[in-house]
């Protein structure tokens, strides 16, 4: 298990967000966390990363005891891209990707082979042609791949990625969720991501771990555990699951209510977000 977490309690100001939250992400494998608004998803990827302390209990991420382990060792290991990027923007696009190898290696001195990695990342992103571009100049669901690509560039052990879709046209989230998902497989790294879309983690993700007012209600591979009545009892809708050529797609309504949102359609298909 690359990523291993042990009773973890945390808030903010006395205010308790994770309740008691265990669970492991193994290598090689595409994990998503899902969950309604305030269920503890981001809080729990701050606490992994080494960004928030917790109030009580543990995780072992890559070999490194957090909390314990030091800002550099944990940067020389874990990628982690927050939901709100922070750019320098009068960067080039390379140059801000190079970066994340310089930092996790202490040094400020930019190498060939940073320049390398950075563009291979971009690469394999699809997005090369951006390379030379200044990062102001840059769309939301730009600068979005660009702050993953920044976190490939540096081949941690462990991926921690807060709403990677979010900014994402439809053939964009589904381009990234395939490459991360051949990326943990391939590189037998640990991928931890946080989606609020069911579609996409019931299709992309190797497992699913739910989550509801700081505590986790259901883990493992989504096929398993992710089911109409979790759908339903964890985001407080009607939910309907349908299967068509392999592909299963998540249906919801919400309840006591003749439609979705005033104006909108009784049932919203979640193929891109929810």
């Amino acid at each position: 298990m690359t990523v291993v977490t042990r009773d973890i309690h945390a808030g903010y100001k006395g205010r308790p967000v994770l309740r008691g939250v265990s669970f492991a992400a193994e290598a090689g494998r595409l994990t998503v966390i899902l969950g309604p608004n305030g269920a503890g998803k981001s809080t729990l990827l701050r606490v992994l990363a080494g960004l928030h302390r917790p109030d009580r209990g543990y995780a072992i991420i890559a070999g490194l005891r957090i909390p314990g382990a030091s800002t550099r060792e944990i940067a020389r290991r874990v990628g982690y891209v927050p939901q709100m990027q922070q750019g320098r923007p009068l960067l080039t696009v390379i140059e801000y990707v190079a970066m994340s190898r310089v930092v996790a290696r202490g040094s400020w001195r930019l190498r060939d082979d940073d320049l390398e990695e950075a563009y291979r990342a971009l690469q394999l992103l699809g997005i090369e042609h951006l390379a030379g571009r200044v990062l102001s100049e840059l769309s939301g669901g730009q600068r979005q791949l660009v702050s993953i690509a920044q976190a490939l560039a540096k081949r941690p052990q462990v991926h921690l990625l807060d709403e990677p879709t979010s900014a994402l046209d439809i053939r964009n989230q589904h381009m990234l969720l395939d490459l991360l998902r051949e990326i943990a497989r391939r590189e037998k790294v640990t991928i931890v991501a946080v989606l609020h879309d069911i579609t996409l983690a019931a299709n992309y993700a190797d497992d699913i771990i739910v989550m509801r007012d700081g505590t986790i209600v259901a883990c493992g591979p989504p096929q398993e555990v992710l089911d109409e009545k979790l759908v339903s009892t964890v985001y407080g809708v009607n939910a309907r699951i349908v299967e068509l050529d392999g592909w299963r797609t998540v249906l919801v309504r919400a309840p006591g209510r003749s439609r979705l949102a005033r104006g909108g359609s009784r049932e919203q298909r979640q193929t891109s977000t929810v």
